[in-house]
């Protein structure tokens, strides 16, 4: 049973997608009279072979809720669900006549703390507000309400952005996929190596080479003779 981080029992599906529509509305009150607001909610849940749209006291097992949003200028959308009942924020910027070199798309969707530091806006913690295990309506509110306060604070800076605040966005997002991957890399490699040095024990050299070779560029001169001597073996 998943217990949310305050160690409560979590609530019934029905509760927590209700408290989440009701909650993310309010959070978005700022933008209604705003030009061309407009908002909509999906509810989905995961059936055996498929996800289907339900009603909100209809939701069961796992689950997807959805607040889409846009104004003249801005567009994105509160999330709620999965495995982790997660809590997201998304905004995206439509495009405006000074952004005559950018896709006619617009610019994102980017998550509320991506735009919070690009803006210099590290200040209000965005990255630090609870967002994951949310299974009670205590932390739904809580959540939405932190992630809409937030986003009411920053939400000149965002529509007032230029194509410079995107790149610094877009530039964060590959340094951190490089980082990931240099550390998918690292953690595969570490794998490979005492698989490997179990297999040379037990003289499965050609294992041994399975498993070293795709790594060798990045072997350690041990690993490197180890895979010498394998390769010698065969």
């Amino acid at each position: 049973m998943i217990r949310d981080s305050s160690g409560q029992a979590p609530e019934p599906p029905p509760v927590l997608v209700r408290a989440f529509l009701d909650a993310s509305r309010d959070a978005l009150s700022f933008l209604v009279g705003e030009p061309g607001f407009h908002s909509a909610v999906t509810v989905e849940r995961a059936t055996d072979d498929a996800t289907v749209a339900v009603a909100p006291d209809a939701v069961t097992g796992l689950f997807w809720a959805r607040r889409n949003f846009s104004t003249s200028r801005l567009t994105g959308a509160f999330t709620y669900g999965e495995r982790e009942l997660e809590i997201n924020l998304l905004v995206g910027l439509l495009p405006a006549t000074r952004w005559l070199l950018l896709p006619k798309r617009g610019a994102g969707p980017y998550g509320l703390w991506e735009w919070a530091a690009a803006v210099g806006a590290s200040s209000l913690r965005v990255d630090e507000i609870h967002l994951s295990w949310c299974a009670t309506t205590e932390r739904v509110r809580t959540a939405v309400a932190e992630l809409g306060a937030a986003f009411r604070t920053i939400a000149p800076s965002i529509v007032g952005a230029g194509p410079d605040v995107v790149q610094r966005i877009e530039t964060a997002r590959t340094q951190r996929r490089a980082a990931e991957k240099s550390e998918h890399a690292r953690w595969e490699h570490q794998n490979a190596a005492a698989r490997a040095a179990d297999a040379f024990r037990a003289g499965d050299y050609r294992r041994v080479v399975s498993l070293l070779a795709p790594h060798e560029a990045s072997l350690t001169p041990a690993e490197q003779k180890k895979l010498a001597l394998a390769r010698k073996k065969l």
